[in-house]
């Protein structure tokens, strides 16, 4: 089988003729000792930092940038062994509202950005029609992260705070949906010219990107969820606007010609879910739903990336808003992978989870192999498993461990697979 036989085969719950290998990201060190040269790849605060960078000195360095780093990640999934990618259009974009490639066409993208020295950024709106929009950002190289930690409705305090958001969500849902901003064509197009050459050269089962716009990244996460209590219209008129922006670049990614559509913004904390189950069931699962549906329209899989402890959450996910597929089933917030597949394995295939915060950084590669062993015998027989880490291979993961990993996936991962039961 090739990679997207062997995908499509565990995203149908079947057995392929072995256990496809996926992660989310790698950071750029590993990169480099997979394609033997220095790769700027998502997941990296140090690439964003570059593509950032690139940004203010030139537009054409900037859509180069997008474009030569969508086609390095392809060429180091493919090296390394993956059989599935995801590449979101939106990674290397950079609106006011600075994030994880959790915005859409609706954003103010109209930015003048500056860099202030010791690794802050300032970014402004130049939008007449959204003044005194601004954030601030650093990069971190400790932890090679790099995110957004103030902007104009964090700095209002909190009454004042919810009328600076409410002058936001009035800014998104006055701004025409047909009208796509010069910075995110960039990243379309960049998608669309890695779509074409994966075709050509490498095959891998390509995922594009969507997700409904929980602003857990944003400075004004807690705002949000306090309104859920106390403004729920404009907690949904958000969601109407920024869905609807969403739907919108979804249909693009979409006809473009990708395999398949994960979401990757995260609701759960290792103790639960951030907000309540009602309010998760009344603010957030019927807007993911219409992402759901949108992208099965096109005949094409959904999924749903999300650490943390989702059990209260999961039968809506599965059962209400109807994923295909659920990564990455996070073992140190109490999540079993077996017994997920157990519960949910006839309507869903399950991705994961060697734990990547202790077992891939701390274990040697010996102990590695026999977890990845046992998690293979555990959950592999009867199909509908795609490998991968925990959440992704970050920069505290030795190479060794991470090509002792990768090694043991292929060795273990053969069907037939026997099980432990």
């Amino acid at each position: 089988m090739n990679s997207k036989e062997r995908v499509r085969e565990a995203l149908n719950r079947r057995e392929p003729d072995r256990v496809p290998l996926f992660e989310f990201s790698i950071n750029n060190r590993i990169a480099k000792h997979i394609v033997g040269r220095n790769v700027l790849i998502f997941g990296a605060g140090s690439t964003t930092k570059a593509a950032i960078d690139a940004e203010i000195r030139s537009q054409d360095e900037y859509k180069e940038f997008m474009s030569s780093s969508f086609l390095s990640q392809l060429q180091v999934y493919s090296k390394a062994g993956f059989d599935m990618i995801t590449l979101v259009p939106t990674t290397f974009v950079t609106p006011y509202n600075f994030g994880l490639g959790n915005v859409a066409i609706r954003e103010i993208y109209d930015v003048d950005i500056v860099y202030e020295g010791d690794d802050y950024y300032r970014i402004t709106s130049k939008d007449p029609s959204a003044k005194g929009f601004w954030c601030t950002c650093k990069y971190c190289p400790e932890s090679d992260t790099f995110q957004m930690f103030k902007d104009n409705i964090l700095d209002k305090g909190e009454e004042e705070g919810e009328e600076e958001f409410e002058r936001y969500v009035e800014f998104l849902e006055g701004k025409p949906l047909a009208d796509i901003p010069e910075q995110l064509k960039y990243g379309l197009d960049a998608l669309e010219r890695a779509i074409r050459v994966n075709s050509n050269e490498y095959g891998l089962f390509l995922n594009g990107y969507a997700d409904i716009e929980y602003p857990c990244f944003a400075t004004y996460h807690s705002l949000f969820l306090s309104l859920m209590a106390t403004n729920g219209v404009l907690v949904h008129r958000y969601m109407r606007a920024t869905t609807d922006s969403v739907k919108a670049m979804l249909k693009l990614e979409l006809e473009m010609g990708v395999d398949s559509i994960m979401g990757g913004n995260d609701w759960a904390y290792k103790s639960g879910p951030m907000m309540s189950p009602a309010y998760f069931d009344e603010f957030m699962a019927p807007y993911l739903k219409e992402i759901v549906d949108l992208t099965h329209s096109y005949k094409r899989y959904y999924i749903k990336h999300l650490d943390g402890n989702t059990t209260k959450i999961l039968d809506t996910l599965v059962n209400t808003c109807g994923i295909d597929a659920y990564h990455a089933i996070e073992p140190t917030a109490g999540m079993d992978i077996g017994d997920v597949k157990k519960r949910y394995g006839k309507k869903i295939a399950v991705i994961g989870n060697i734990d990547c915060g202790d077992v891939l950084v701390h274990w040697t590669p010996q102990q590695i192999r026999e977890e990845v062993k046992r998690i293979i015998t555990a959950v592999s027989p009867g199909g509908g498993h795609i490998f991968s880490s925990s959440n992704s291979i970050h920069a505290g993961v030795p190479i060794e461990n991470f090509l002792a990993y990768m090694n043991a996936a292929r060795e273990y991962g053969v069907y037939p697979i026997s099980s432990n039961d």
